[in-house]
């Protein structure tokens, strides 16, 4: 596998969970540019105001549907590197223990 150097742009799925901020500053810092993948733009916002002195070094996405044939199609265009952070949430559980 190649390295990615900066001023690569690296997909981060999930950017918007808990861990994302620390992984997001960080690549930022070391001269990437992000494109951050949330299932809203709503859940964007945050990331994009937090990082505003970056301008647009920070890109997000919406991939509404992680699990959906094609889904990050358009997110990669350009990219160079992927960070996967997100993990699709199971629509329906009956029971904790056996779903």
């Amino acid at each position: 596998m190649p390295v990615v150097n900066a001023p690569a742009t690296i997909l981060v799925t999930g950017v918007n969970g808990y861990i994302c901020p620390h992984v997001v500053e960080t690549l930022l810092k070391y001269g990437y540019s992000v494109r951050g993948a949330v299932r809203s733009l709503a859940k964007g916002t945050d990331i994009k105001k937090l990082f505003a002195e970056y301008g647009d070094r920070v890109q997000i996405v919406k991939v509404p549907d992680f699990n959906e044939p094609g889904a990050f199609d358009e997110a990669l265009k350009g990219v160079e590197g992927i960070l996967h952070s997100s993990s699709p949430l199971p629509q329906k559980v009956s029971h904790v223990d056996s779903d």
